[in-house]
């Protein structure tokens, strides 16, 4: 099982984080294979609404910190999105990064046929 955690918090050591290094270690201990990327770290553009990716293109055009993350989501069994809650809303780092994750889900060069969970 792969487990692919999407960290929104600009806190790297914040609730949200220990939550996720919680459900990572649980999953490793259960035998998953992790990763977490820290979404405030990377340098990448959100969907610029190009719609390549709903033309048959196999990876978003877009080529940033991004894409290995895109990557990554498309092979895993389950994906966790973590978030504070700032001015009642998720943090702007993770709806810019769901934002280019959304789009390429609902085109060619999305997510497998069968939906990983997302937590």
């Amino acid at each position: 099982m792969k487990l692919v955690s999407l960290l929104g918090s600009p806190r790297a050591n914040g609730n949200s984080a220990t939550i996720v290094k919680r459900i990572a270690e649980t999953a490793v201990k259960l035998g998953a294979e992790t990763v977490t990327y820290e979404l405030n770290r990377l340098s990448y553009q959100g969907c610029q609404g190009c719609y390549a990716c709903k033309k048959g293109l196999e990876e978003c055009v877009l080529q940033d910190e991004l894409t290995e993350v895109l990557a990554a989501v498309r092979e895993a069994d389950c994906v966790v999105l973590a978030s504070g809650v700032y001015f009642g809303e998720i943090t702007s780092q993770l709806k810019e990064g769901f934002d280019h994750l959304a789009a390429n889900a609902a085109g060619s060069a999305g997510l497998r046929a069968t939906v990983p969970r997302v937590i």
